[in-house]
């Protein structure tokens, strides 16, 4: 992808305009809001950012952050606030926000088509607060990238696993993990293997991420829920169905009802591991021997910061550490990759799901017999040289990766 600026040239452009923008002596003659909007964009997509931040301050100027590889950063100088009131015009404008609402948040939708015919999938979220308001950009790249199983990094043998766990007939699976864990990635990969022409897949999401040809997509609105869309998808002859997220009892009820007549439903679910999904089920009024007939089974994962692999040491214990260098813009690592742990239970095993219903302890052996937990997986990938046994710390946390 070329550019009109480098990176630095970008980072340089911005700074002079924010100091000059401040210096009322110095102000520019002609309106620099294009070039600013413009460069703030071009450097997130040099940066592979996913996130933009703009934050007003108690002084009124704006700070500019970057979240890379799940990291957020700082733009090294302020926006001043006369240039953020236009800055903030123009991205709602483009957004199709309505401009004069600042008490309530909003949310909007950019499409910027770049050179070389790829398109970037821009969400811009705003929310009133003290300062002023604050303007988040999310960026999908999905418009351009579509993985298959083979690409979703899995290790040893989960990636036969996870192949024939999605080629199940029938049954619920659920992909599970926190915010920004790569859940969409996963679930989309297991529609695009599915995806031929003997087979009719239909979706419901919160939004539409990647657009699927030969799968019927619909988007939850005011109008449709997740459970009224579901409801409709389950009278047009699908085989496969996507929920985005299961949030609430009702929706986990049909879905458990769809899987137990014989459909194949994917879905993601926010736990932090297999036990906690199940448990999340049932939560949401899921009877235990409903779950125990219709799962077919769990993934959880959590992205980690994948080694440069231009500056990575060895150390003497064969684990790897983070340098630095120019490549990874001095911060040792360079993209994500994920963790996994993945569980399907056999016959056996849904017999004691059922047996040991809700007695935590008891499900927690169960299903740690039976799958490698996402802290020996992240483990081998440290040893293999994918990533540092701090990165591991810092996702998991240390109560999470004792389990190892």
């Amino acid at each position: 992808m070329s550019y009109a600026h480098t990176e630095a040239e970008n980072t340089a452009m911005l700074m002079n305009i924010f100091r000059n923008s401040a210096d009322k002596s110095r102000m520019f003659a002609v309106d620099r809001t294009a070039d600013v909007t413009e460069c703030i964009f071009e450097l997130g997509e040099q940066k592979n950012v996913t996130d933009i931040h703009f934050e007003p301050e108690k002084n009124g100027a704006v700070r500019l952050r970057f979240r890379t590889d799940g990291v957020l950063h700082d733009f090294p100088a302020m926006m001043p606030a006369s240039l953020w009131d236009k800055v903030l015009q123009r991205i709602k404008v483009a957004a199709k926000m309505d401009t004069a609402q600042r008490r309530r948040p909003e949310d909007g939708h950019i499409i910027r088509r770049l050179k070389g015919g790829k398109v970037k999938d821009c969400r811009v979220a705003s929310i009133p607060t003290r300062n002023g308001e604050k303007i988040v950009l999310r960026i999908f790249a999905g418009a351009d990238r579509l993985f298959n199983i083979d690409e979703l990094d899995f290790y040893g043998d989960n990636a036969a696993i996870f192949r024939s766990l999605v080629n199940r007939p029938s049954g619920l699976t659920i992909i599970t993990g926190p915010m920004n864990s790569g859940k969409t990635t996963s679930i989309y990969a297991a529609l695009n293997e599915l995806n031929v022409p003997d087979i009719s897949i239909a979706t419901v999401e919160d939004p539409v991420e990647i657009t699927l040809d030969g799968v019927t997509q619909c988007e939850v609105t005011d109008r449709m829920s997740f459970a009224d869309g579901l409801r409709g998808l389950l009278r047009m002859d699908c085989d496969t169905l996507l929920i985005g997220e299961i949030r609430d009892e009702e929706t986990a009820q049909i879905a458990v009802r769809a899987a137990l007549t014989g459909h194949r439903i994917f879905t993601s679910l926010h736990a932090g591991d297999c036990l906690g999904a199940l448990l999340r089920l049932a939560d949401l009024g899921v009877k235990w021997s409903n779950i125990a007939a219709v799962l077919s089974g769990v993934v959880a994962q959590r992205l980690v910061r994948r080694l440069c692999g231009y500056c990575r040491e060895q150390r003497a214990d064969g684990f790897f550490v983070a340098k630095g260098c120019q490549h990874c813009h001095q911060t040792g690592y360079s993209g994500r990759l994920p963790i996994h742990e993945i569980f399907v239970p056999d016959f056996a095993v849904r017999s004691m799901i059922n047996a040991c219903a809700g007695q935590v302890d008891m499900l927690r052996d169960v299903l740690t017999k039976n799958f490698v937990p996402l802290a020996a997986d992240g483990t081998a990938k440290a040893k293999a040289g994918l990533t540092t046994v701090e990165e591991l710390r810092r996702t998991l946390g240390e109560e999470f990766y004792g389990r190892a």
